[in-house]
């Protein structure tokens, strides 16, 4: 085996161990906050280098865990009408996998049109989060994973 391929391996667990060490850090600084979410401790998941996951969460604790950490969170609707609320707080993702959307919200698979430029015209499959506003039309909230026909 050839040096080079051995310190390249070596530079990468170190780069994966300081990434996870701010992980760490990131988790201790925020133990408070944690543990006041009183979220089902099952709920809570960190996994690879820098990513913390709180699992199938109520909308009600949806809205407590993006209120106890703040920020913009983007929201992209996924399988079976729920959502994935996500955010990037000092190098670590956090996100809601899974989580209920909004009462007044309801999960829709839309065909939309991407007109023709260069490449022919282009139907694709997007699910949306449409949500009831003032009692006029649908507020569309969120959009996600286009898909090609």
């Amino acid at each position: 085996m050839k040096a080079e391929a051995i310190d390249h391996e070596i530079k990468k667990l170190c780069r994966q161990i300081r990434t996870m060490a701010n992980t760490v850090r990131w988790l201790r600084s925020r133990k408070r906050v944690l543990e006041n979410l009183e979220a089902n401790s099952e709920s809570l998941q960190v996994y690879g280098e820098s990513n913390v996951d709180f699992n199938h969460l109520t909308h009600a604790e949806v809205i407590k865990v993006v209120r106890a950490f703040g920020g913009k969170w983007k929201k992209t609707p996924v399988g079976n009408g729920l959502v994935d609320y996500e955010t990037n707080i000092d190098g670590v993702r956090v996100r809601c996998y899974g989580g209920k959307p909004p009462p007044n919200c309801r999960i829709v698979e839309v065909e939309e049109v991407i007109p023709a430029r260069v490449i022919p015209e282009q139907r694709i499959k997007v699910k949306k989060m449409i949500c009831k506003g003032d009692g006029s039309e649908p507020v569309v909230e969120a959009a996600a994973f286009a898909q090609p026909k």
